[in-house]
């Protein structure tokens, strides 16, 4: 579970297998200008969480996890916060 500060550290809540959490790691810097962030599981299939965020305009970005427990580099995969276009 990824878990942000107000000066925009992310860092990462990872399960402990006993039904706690293990010590926190720091995934991410700078991410304060974000409106909304939420770890999404698997999206890519490579077994590392990955993290939705949406910005205060309202752009959605992706971020995959890494093998490095990090966050990859910004992917805006919806432009418009998500309308669909027609």
């Amino acid at each position: 579970m990824p878990a942000r500060t107000p000066a925009g550290k992310l860092w990462l809540y990872a399960d402990n297998e006993a039904g706690g959490f293990a010590p926190r790691v720091r995934i991410a810097t700078g991410r304060q200008t974000y409106a909304a962030l939420v770890g999404v599981c698997d999206l890519n299939g490579d077994t590392f969480g990955d993290v939705l965020a949406r910005d205060t305009a309202g752009a959605l970005s992706r971020y995959y996890g890494t093998d490095e427990g990090t966050l990859g580099a910004r992917v805006k995969p919806v432009r418009g916060g998500g309308s669909t276009p027609r």
